[in-house]
């Protein structure tokens, strides 16, 4: 890794950005910034809207203090733990790499909650006892790491690392909490993320779906106050029955149950690992609550503190010394040496394998290779490159060879055959089997027998219920929300909303209508949970008038065996109420 890229940390809140320089062995802030994020841009680390999150991150970067951080172009970026599942494993020592990454599969297979075709996994060595070695695993959803490597790549950025929050978030953290066992408490609006960390680092992490959240909505409902104030009352009275007691009392049932999970979690740890936790460190947005570190402290009889930067507060700007950048300080931190654990190079592997376990999972990093004598000759039979090269030679030598023919073939069929139209992502937008075709189809309502390769289309309507908390929220802004939230899970499983036998539905809405909501615009109040029916209006096309034209162009289609189709809209009219 190397200098001059930026840490860039995105919750579902906010987004922060740090770029650090290094200064005759210490780091100083070069630049810094943070932007809020309105409930619709991400969603428990699932981008839910690209577009304005890459508008987010361009204000980010612009909006940047001292100075903007546009002229930077690589970036590190974090996974929260919610998205991340880790695991340590223990294996015989003797096993040789192949045995291993097997071994690992299947150990991982019968706990990992997704199927590993889903996934992009990596793993490390902690160490080794006796006769077994310890094997840290960790495994991501590859969607959520291709998508935040998209937006990115969109902005003309290149990720260098993508590493698990607790990571980064421990690499933000002043050296002197790495000395001992350490329980990470990451408590964040909706979450509480526990990770315990030892010499060797991450050791086992629990997500625990409690946050600061649940706090403020207990107050609400028990002092009959808003989002606004609740939230206040957290910060400002917290855990100190000084002014308020009652407020104290709600938020301890609310911690309670993250307490009774953190002491399972503790016991276990102890009791298999035969090692005991030393301390506990408090970051997320809850850690700025009054009394927090004493009452864990208490819960667990283990000394409690909030998490402090490894840079020394009297050299952070102001707004830094918030444990709301330790995430942000930590990945920049990590620009300047190479993570031990970076879902990257698998995203890099699962995007180009061909869905082998020996792709899936990597040793490469497990044991360093013993050194052999040198043998040139055999080298030479074992390197890639030589079959590479020599293919590529034999397959210039018959190009030349057959090259009339060659140019026969492919200019066989119809002249007007290219690669102009292209798949789009949708699952349902394939390769044609055959070759692509440079044609543009029309589907509309009502029929135009004026336009060349017109298929008649059908509306197709599809309902959705959304639900939401209209806390700090208008009316309307909640209505917006809930209709990108349906809009979002419909056009992503389309497939399972629609079914009609030799048909096809063009994944793009139409129209939108609002069937029913449970309470009105007039009745509504901020704090208030609200209900939407929405109607989403789609096109659909008969594959048998595709096929028509597919025959009049000269190709053959057996409708028994549909060829796979591929397309891309091109332009939309509602007023004409054509899709191209």
């Amino acid at each position: 890794m190397a200098k001059n890229i930026i840490g860039i940390d995105i919750s579902d809140a906010s987004i922060e950005a740090v770029a650090l320089e290094k200064k005759q062995g210490r780091f100083e802030v070069e630049a810094y910034s943070r932007f809020r994020l309105s409930p619709d841009i991400v969603e428990d680390g699932k981008i839910i809207d690209p577009t304005k999150l890459k508008e987010a991150i361009f204000k980010t970067l612009q909006n940047a203090q001292p100075h903007s951080l546009e002229k930077y172009h690589h970036v590190i970026l974090s996974v929260p733990e919610s998205r991340v599942f880790s695991k340590v494993f223990s294996l015989p020592k003797n096993l040789k790499d192949k045995e291993m990454m097997e071994a690992i599969y299947n150990q991982a297979e019968g706990i990992i909650p997704d199927s590993f075709a889903n996934l992009v996994s990596t793993f490390k060595l902690l160490a080794e006892k006796d006769q077994n070695r310890e094997i840290l695993f960790f495994a991501s959803p590859i969607g959520v790491l291709k998508d935040l490597v998209g937006v990115f790549k969109e902005l003309n950025m290149t990720v260098e690392a993508i590493v698990p929050e607790a990571l980064s978030s421990f690499a933000g953290l002043d050296e002197r909490f790495e000395k001992n066992t350490t329980l990470l408490l990451d408590i964040g609006a909706r979450t509480t993320i526990a990770t315990i960390f030892d010499k060797n680092g991450i050791r086992d992490s629990i997500n625990i779906n409690i946050g600061g959240d649940a706090i403020n909505h207990a107050l609400m409902a028990k002092l009959s106050v808003s989002y606004a104030i609740a939230d206040e009352k957290k910060k400002q009275i917290g855990l100190t029955s000084v002014s308020d007691g009652e407020v104290m009392l709600v938020i301890q049932g609310q911690l309670q149950p993250i307490a009774d999970e953190l002491k399972r979690f503790v016991a276990y740890y102890q009791e298999s690992g035969n090692q005991k936790i030393e301390q506990i460190v408090i970051i997320g947005g809850l850690a700025q609550m009054k009394g927090i570190d004493k009452y864990f402290g208490d819960n667990l009889s283990l000394p409690a503190g909030i998490g402090e930067s490894f840079i020394a507060n009297n050299f952070l700007p102001p707004e830094l010394i918030s444990v709301k950048y330790i995430n942000a300080l930590g990945l920049a931190r990590l620009a300047y040496k190479k993570p031990d654990i970076d879902f990257l190079p698998g995203l890099a592997k699962e995007e180009s394998k061909n869905n082998s376990h020996q792709d899936i999972l990597s040793v490469d990093n497990i044991e360093p290779k013993i050194a052999k004598p040198n043998n040139k000759f055999k080298s030479i039979l074992t390197n890639k490159s030589f079959f590479v090269l020599l293919i590529i030679i034999i397959l210039g030598i018959l190009l030349f060879v057959f090259k009339d023919k060659f140019y026969a073939i492919l200019n066989s069929g119809d002249n007007n055959v290219n690669q102009a139209v292209q798949p789009t992502n949708d699952n349902s937008v394939l390769n044609l089997p055959i070759k692509n075709i440079d044609k543009n189809f029309r589907v509309g309502v009502p029929a135009d027998e004026n336009t060349q390769d017109f298929i008649l289309g059908e509306y197709y309507y599809v309902e959705l219920s959304q639900s939401g908390s209209g806390a700090n929220y208008s009316y309307d802004e909640l209505l917006d929300f809930l209709d990108n939230k349906a809009q979002a899970e419909i056009l992503s499983n389309l497939t399972k909303y629609f079914s009609r036998e030799n048909y096809e539905i063009i994944p793009y809405i139409l129209g939108t209508e609002i069937v029913k909501t449970d309470i009105l615009s007039v009745d509504f109040k901020p704090e208030q949970s609200l209900t939407v029916n929405f109607k989403y209006k789609f096109l659909i096309f008969s594959k048998l008038r595709l096929a028509e034209i597919l025959t009049l162009s000269g190709f053959n289609v057996d409708q028994n065996n549909w060829p796979k189709i591929a397309y891309e809209i091109i332009n939309h009219s509602i007023e004409a109420e054509r899709v191209s």
